[in-house]
């Protein structure tokens, strides 16, 4: 899962990526990319309960990467303060 958080979910939704990564527990492996806290879960899944199980079946066993610094997609273009401007 890419950027996952940037939109909250909503039932149906929430409880069909739990039952994904149910279903994938300890089967096999999982990748989530986000810039969302496992604190702000809850109000994504619209579900404390589902989050919580979600992020326990996630972080089970896991490795997690916490990258700091600018994004990978934002390298390269200019800043919003100043861009474009010539003297």
């Amino acid at each position: 899962m890419d950027d996952f958080g940037l939109k909250a979910m909503r039932s149906p939704a929430s409880d069909d990526l739990y039952e994904v990564i149910d279903g994938r527990y300890q089967k096999g492996s999982t990748i989530v990319t986000t810039n969302r806290a496992f604190s702000e879960w809850p109000e994504l899944f619209d579900n404390a309960v589902l989050a919580s199980a979600a992020i326990d079946r996630l972080a089970h066993g896991a490795t997690h990467l916490i990258i700091k610094g600018d994004s990978y997609r934002a390298r390269g273009t200019p800043k919003a303060a100043g861009a474009g401007s010539k003297k």
